[in-house]
C-alpha cells in the first residue's frame, strides 16, 4: 500500500502521463508498450497518450490490442511539409 501511495494522487487518477508521438513505428511502439508493462509501479499509476500522425502501418492494430493500462489515441491527419506551404 505504501508503494502505491507514492504513485497515486489522492483522487486515484494517474500520477504520470506518458506521451508518445509516432508515425509508422509499430515495432518500436510494441517495444515501448512492453517496457511500460514491465515497470514495477502499478499500471493504474500512469496513462499512455499516443499521438499517431496518420500511420499507415500496424500502429492502429497495436493500439487496439493494448488492454493493460489506459491509453488515448490522438490521430492526426497528415499535413503537407512546411516547405510546400511556402513554395512559389
Amino acid at each position: 500500500a505504501r508503494h502505491e501511495a507514492l504513485w497515486m494522487t489522492a483522487e486515484g487518477s494517474p500520477d504520470v502521463s506518458v506521451v508518445v508521438a509516432t508515425h509508422d513505428r509499430a515495432t518500436r511502439l510494441e517495444r515501448l508498450l512492453t517496457g511500460l508493462r514491465a515497470q514495477t509501479v502499478p499500471a493504474s499509476s500512469f496513462e499512455v497518450i499516443v499521438v499517431d500522425d496518420g500511420s499507415a502501418d500496424r500502429t492502429p492494430e497495436v493500439l487496439r490490442r493494448e488492454r493493460l493500462f489506459p491509453w488515448h489515441n490522438c490521430p492526426q491527419r497528415p499535413q503537407p511539409p512546411a516547405w510546400h506551404l511556402h513554395a512559389t
